[in-house]
């Protein structure tokens, strides 16, 4: 399992609105103390403000605590990533797809200490247009 020193998001630029630090203070449930050490703009702007510094519960409703409580739990069990997908309609046409992978950090033969993440949001299907296409 990589370390905190084997990370350095500032070596991989393109990537920071998505990337994610988590402390992992707690992974007992309910009582799940995870806290974002780093959160870049994509996740800033997904959830609407800053979360940095900020607990998962502080921030997200129960039912998306108690998930993601769960995802932390699975990683930290089989010290492995662990990969998210979903999907929310938002028109006729148009799904948002959300993408996410969450990587164990810590000192070998421990419990993760933290968790190193990677955010993607994309949309398929066709956009409306906001102007009438030129005919003939």
């Amino acid at each position: 399992m990589p370390s905190r020193s084997d990370i350095d998001p500032l070596d991989i630029p393109d990537l920071l609105p998505g990337i994610c630090l988590l402390d992992v203070e707690a992974l007992d449930r309910p009582a799940c103390k995870v806290r974002f050490r780093l959160a870049g703009t994509r996740i800033r702007d997904m959830v609407g403000h800053d979360v940095t510094g900020k607990f998962i519960d502080d921030v997200f409703d129960p039912p998306t605590v108690e998930m993601m409580a769960a995802n932390y739990q699975w990683i930290a069990e089989r010290l492995e990533p662990h990969y998210d997908r979903r999907t929310k309609q938002l028109s006729e046409v148009t799904t948002a797809v959300y993408e996410r992978i969450l990587a164990p950090l810590g000192e070998e033969g421990k419990k993760p200490d933290m968790f190193f993440g990677m955010h993607v949001v994309s949309m398929q299907g066709a956009q409306p247009l906001n102007e009438p296409l030129p005919v003939g």
